[in-house]
């Protein structure tokens, strides 16, 4: 991956980049002078970006199709401070401008904060670009308590028996480091979900998430199960951000002499523990099927829904909305 800009102070734009600036803001709702520093790299077969700005600390990566681009993380946000129309402009308009520099044939933008309808409200009334309503997305959470064994007993109890069940068929877990496994779990993630036609980013960009000039407002941590008997393992990787943690990636290679036990489960448990000793008030699974969205076009997440669901948290409906851009007739 290469820097392919930086976006700037407004104070510090040339003549021709104010003149492109003003064609995109939205003129009724006029944006801070004081843009955040921030930086977009694109990866090398410019279909992925990640835009990133280590004051605001905010992340976001950016999928590009044909004239939409799409982020497929968030954008991870403070959003403690949503309610300052302000800091909210700098914190997404950065990244649309970064966006529009680099790629200016695009017209939409999904942004995907997960809001509910008062800040989705809130967002569309103050951000300094054009905002449109999108269907309504679902995720699940669960709730983090303040004990290992009232997490346990929050399970539910099919959960809880194939946990057992693994664990005393010699599955164990561990937690390694970002750095020192994310090249070999990156590696392995992509294959396993190209083979079930899934889509994965390159591995830079999650370096570029994780690793800010500054101080990160998210931490990695792959979480390992594995079952040396029948050379089995699965593993997922995890990130920390302010009150939540997020089930991200994850890839399993099962071994040949493998018994019939979930080793995903003790997995999630392992990384559920984590969040309790990270201060997080939920752990996020990352992402459920609306019901609205069932159709033979996403059969190949539906597995993956159902697995999400036999945990029984708390789902979540969220806005994701749409910011179009480019020049307004």
């Amino acid at each position: 991956m290469s820097a392919t800009w930086i976006v700037k102070p407004i104070r510090d734009l040339s003549v021709d980049e104010i003149r492109q600036w003003n064609e995109l803001r939205f003129a009724q709702a006029p944006l801070s002078q004081t843009l955040a520093w921030g930086n977009a790299i694109e990866s090398l077969n410019g279909n992925s970006v990640v835009v990133f700005s280590p004051e605001r600390k905010v992340s976001a990566v950016y999928i590009i199709f044909e004239d939409e681009a799409e982020c497929i993380n968030g954008p991870i946000l403070n959003w403690q401070s949503i309610n300052n129309a302000e800091d909210l402009n700098e914190q997404i308009s950065m990244a649309v401008y970064a966006l529009h520099q680099g790629h200016p044939y695009l017209k939409t933008i999904k942004i995907r904060p997960r809001l509910d309808q008062k800040n989705f409200l809130f967002l569309a009334k103050n951000l300094a670009f054009p905002i449109d309503q999108t269907d309504l997305a679902q995720t699940m959470l669960i709730p983090i308590t303040d004990s290992e064994q009232k997490q346990w007993l929050q399970l539910p109890p099919r959960v809880r028996h194939e946990i057992n069940r693994a664990t005393h068929a010699g599955v164990k877990t561990e937690s390694i480091r970002f750095e020192d496994g994310i090249s070999d779990f990156w590696r392995k993630t992509r294959s396993f979900y190209e083979s079930r036609s899934l889509f994965v980013p390159e591995e830079p960009w999650i370096h570029a998430l994780l690793n800010h000039q500054n101080e990160s407002i998210l931490e990695g941590e792959i979480i390992r199960a594995s079952h040396t008997d029948s050379d089995s393992v699965s593993e997922i990787l995890v990130l920390h951000t302010f009150d939540v943690s997020y089930y991200f990636y994850a890839h399993e290679q099962r071994g040949e002499n493998c018994p019939n036990i979930s080793l995903n489960a003790c997995a999630q448990w392992a990384a559920i523990r984590s969040s309790l000793h990270k201060g997080s008030l939920y752990y996020d699974l990352n992402g459920t099927l609306h019901p609205e969205h069932v159709s033979p076009d996403n059969n190949s997440y539906i597995g993956v829904d159902q697995y999400k669901r036999k945990f029984k948290g708390k789902e979540l409906d969220y806005f994701s909305p749409v910011i179009c851009f480019g020049i307004r007739k």
